[in-house]
C-alpha cells in the first residue's frame, strides 16, 4: 500500500518591497492546496491559509524585522509560532490522506 498525498503544504515569506540593508521585513504565510481541487479549476487548489499573525495571537499582517539586533528574537519567535499554530493545522489535514 502507498499513501496518496491529497494535500500539499507551504510556508512562504513575503518580503517588504522597501527592504534595504538597515531594514529587512517579512510576513510569514501558509497555504494548504489540493491537486484534485486545482484540476477541477477551483481557486487554484487553495483550501486554507493566511499570514502567521492572523493564525496566531499576533497582529494580522504584521511585518517581522530581521535586520540588526532583532534577528535572533525574530527567528526564534517565528519558529515557535510555526510549531504552535501552523504544524498542528498541517497535521489535521495530513490525517485525511488516503491509503491505496
Amino acid at each position: 500500500m502507498r499513501k496518496i498525498r491529497i494535500f500539499f503544504f507551504e510556508i512562504y515569506f513575503q518580503a517588504n518591497r522597501y527592504n534595504n540593508k538597515d531594514s529587512v521585513e517579512f510576513i510569514p504565510h501558509i497555504g494548504i492546496y489540493s491537486k484534485s481541487i486545482k484540476r477541477a479549476g477551483i481557486n487554484n487548489g487553495f483550501i486554507y491559509g493566511g499570514d502567521l499573525g492572523s493564525l496566531s495571537s499576533r497582529k494580522p499582517h504584521a511585518w517581522w524585522q530581521l535586520a540588526g539586533a532583532s534577528y535572533k528574537y525574530t527567528v526564534e519567535e517565528v519558529s515557535n509560532l510555526i510549531k504552535i499554530h501552523v504544524i498542528p493545522i498541517f497535521q489535521l489535514f495530513r490525517g485525511y490522506s488516503s491509503k491505496y
